[in-house]
């Protein structure tokens, strides 16, 4: 198996509003663009240690998540593997410490490679909900353009797609992706659930 350079990681908790912003993000990465073969995206979801195996076929993992660091609710900010436990802690999210120790653990087996998380300061991640909050989904967009910066300033390319079905486009506070698990996406993997 060839090693995938840039590793787009999408990680929280669909299921409770805007814990799953870095999923949603991913999606509609996914959804808008058409990656070079060195660029994989993976929804991660809450796979916490599962993660190990993507972890190590990477040299860049530019991860999608949310990160309470008190910021007002839609901040999106650039962080760094140093800035892991201070996020994380404040937080406290069940993915996010399972995600935390898989980073820990990656570096304890010399696996890790380099980690750059693309945040977003969430304003509610304990409701059930599949929605984001309307604060946080005005703002997805931008955490995809940084994330596109990041892939672009190490050698990885992107095209749009030319046409986007705005059946699958999501609006402010609506989730931005479908649930269909036999759809095929492109450069997007599922650890644990391939579609069929």
């Amino acid at each position: 198996m060839c090693k995938n350079e840039i590793l787009v990681l999408g990680v929280g908790n669909i299921l409770c509003s805007d814990e799953g912003a870095g999923v949603h993000c991913v999606h509609r990465l996914q959804q808008r663009y058409v990656f070079s073969g060195n660029v994989k995206l993976l929804d991660g979801g809450t796979l916490g240690m599962r993660l190990l195996g993507a972890l190590q076929e990477s040299t860049l993992c530019i991860v999608a998540d949310v990160a309470t660091c008190g910021f007002p609710p839609g901040y999106v900010m650039r962080l760094g593997m140093e800035d892991v436990p201070k996020s994380c802690a404040a937080k406290n999210s069940l993915h996010q410490v399972n995600f935390s120790e898989t980073l820990v653990i990656a570096q304890s087996l010399d696996i890790l490679p380099t980690i750059v998380i693309i945040g977003i300061e969430p304003l509610d991640i304990e409701t059930p909900s599949l929605s984001l909050t309307p604060p946080v989904a005005e703002k997805i967009d931008e955490m995809c353009g940084r994330i596109l910066d990041e892939i672009t300033a190490v050698g990885g390319s992107y095209e749009r797609k030319p046409e986007i079905n705005m059946h699958e486009e999501a609006g402010p506070g609506k989730p931005s992706f479908d649930y269909d698990s036999t759809k095929q996406y492109n450069n997007l993997c599922f650890y644990g659930n391939k579609p069929h």
